[in-house]
């Protein structure tokens, strides 16, 4: 073999490890992406969890205001409160489904296609073509996780308002308990 063919088989070898390793950077991004996805809706369960715990209280405390109702402003103060804590909890479950909800990102199109590519270019020009398919996966990921992020912010707000009506209203509900068990009219 000459030295000029030598040459050639170093430099395309050069490049193909070139090409390589810009695969690999964009395959190991994609995959991070693709657990940070994941874990955005493991949190979105989570929440769907203290919600749940939530909306029992809710309904417990519910049922003890509308059987112990008695018109006067405290009762009035009670009902109002747990009217904006039903509308706060009911903002929290739209916003947790909302991030639960299936979204659509791209893949890699599997196909007879791509095997007959890969069999008929040079290993360095496969592995520039699927460098570029990582950055339009890694793309729609980006796109995807950053609106079901957004929606769990907003899902995150909306329960610690729910939390602190939840204490104002069990505080007027503790302080009317004592007030009116105490007081004789």
């Amino acid at each position: 073999m000459t030295d000029n063919g030598v040459f050639e088989k170093e430099e395309l070898k050069a490049e193909t490890e070139r090409y390589k390793v810009l695969f690999d950077f964009y395959k190991s991004e994609y995959d991070a992406l693709r657990n940070e996805y994941y874990k955005v809706e493991d949190k979105a369960a989570k929440y769907l969890t203290s919600l749940s715990v939530l909306s029992g209280i809710l309904l417990v405390l519910f049922k003890e205001v509308i059987n112990n109702f008695q018109l006067n402003v405290l009762s009035s103060i009670q009902v109002s409160i747990l009217c904006l804590l039903v509308l706060s909890i009911s903002a929290s479950w739209r916003f947790i489904f909302m991030v639960l909800k299936p979204v659509s990102v791209k893949s890699f199109p599997y196909s007879q296609k791509g095997i007959d590519y890969f069999d008929s270019v040079k290993l360095s020009t496969f592995y520039y073509s699927m460098s570029i398919e990582y950055v339009n996966l890694i793309d729609s990921y980006k796109g995807a996780i950053e609106k079901k992020t957004e929606f769990l912010k907003r899902a995150f707000s909306e329960i610690k308002c729910s939390g602190l009506l939840l204490l104002i209203f069990l505080s007027s509900f503790f302080i009317g308990n004592v007030l009116f068990s105490t007081v004789k009219f």
